[in-house]
């Protein structure tokens, strides 16, 4: 089958180790909430997130909307033309039936990755996955 993947690229999983997370925890500080002014920080603070942040964000999605479109709409157009012109491989996926094995091959022509697939299946037919990454 035809593996296609919205984004060409696999984003790596990052985990933070608890022993990195648990060094660097410390309640340490001016305002660590053992007094009353920890505790009106933390208050504003909180009202600063629930109110002001959206606010942001809203302000901030109402003028960028204009840019942010078009812009990814050329990205998009990019990756398209990236993968038909080669630069990004067509990745074929053989599932051997028996053992649930898979290999994969990479194409840099969309021809020779059908041509593969058909010639892998013994038919006219040609399956594909698609996946967002």
């Amino acid at each position: 089958m035809l593996d296609v993947r919205a984004l060409p690229w696999r984003p790596r999983a990052r985990v933070m180790k608890p022993d990195t997370l648990r060094e660097h925890a410390t309640l340490a500080g001016p305002l660590d909430g053992d007094d009353l002014a920890g505790i009106l920080f933390g208050l504003a603070a909180w009202i600063a997130v629930l109110v002001l942040a959206p606010l942001l964000v809203v302000v901030l999605a109402v003028a960028l909307f204009s840019v942010e479109l078009p812009l990814l709409l050329a990205l998009a157009v990019l990756v398209v033309a990236a993968r038909f012109l080669g630069l990004i491989p067509w990745t074929v996926l053989i599932v051997d039936r028996i053992t649930g094995e898979e290999m994969v091959e990479r194409y840099r022509s969309i021809l020779r990755a059908v041509r593969r697939i058909r010639d892998v299946n013994h038919d006219r037919s040609v399956k594909v996955r698609w996946a967002w990454v």
